[in-house]
């Protein structure tokens, strides 16, 4: 058995020793997230994040106004290309119950950045706020995501520039 395995079973004793936490359930799902990270073929990572999103599912239907499980699972799906109903409840969801939320916001911007280009006005706006909400606390983290994916002009461009967010353009 690898280490991941015995971190998922240890989740999976938690989640049925109690079951009503939700935080076991996103738990579980950042290990699962990992495990796909670390799979050495992109059908394996999929079927891994596929499971991931369902644990946010579940996490979510305990803690509705979670917004770190609402950005993981947005994130996830922009990932697996499942740009659905769920994808822009979610982006909904976590801008409403967690706009000061940093990691929920990274999460955001990063779900954005991936699907920029078919996520359409509204959610490239929201996309654009996420990164200005997480500039604020984390300028370094948004300009590494702002490289990642190549969008620093389209995003820089329409944000409302403070000092923090200068040094997330610069």
């Amino acid at each position: 058995m690898s280490d991941i395995d015995a971190v998922l079973a240890k989740t999976d004793t938690m989640i049925n020793a109690w079951p009503q936490r939700a935080e076991y359930y996103d738990l579980k799902a950042k290990v699962l997230w990992y495990r796909a990270v670390v799979e050495k073929t992109p059908t394996e990572a999929n079927l891994f994040l596929l499971d991931a999103i369902e644990m946010h599912d579940h996490a979510i239907s305990l803690r509705p106004q979670w917004p770190y499980s609402w950005s993981s699972r947005s994130l996830l799906k922009s990932y697996v290309g499942q740009l659905d109903d769920d994808f822009y409840l979610g982006f909904d969801a976590a801008a409403k119950y967690g706009p000061w939320e940093k990691s929920s916001n990274l999460m955001l911007l990063e779900a954005g950045l991936v699907s920029w280009g078919k996520i359409g006005s509204r959610y490239t706006s929201l996309t654009v706020q996420a990164a200005e909400r997480a500039a604020a606390h984390d300028p370094q983290s948004v300009k590494v995501l702002l490289k990642k994916y190549g969008k620093k002009y389209p995003v820089c461009s329409q944000m409302q520039i403070s000092p923090r967010q200068t040094k997330a353009c610069s």
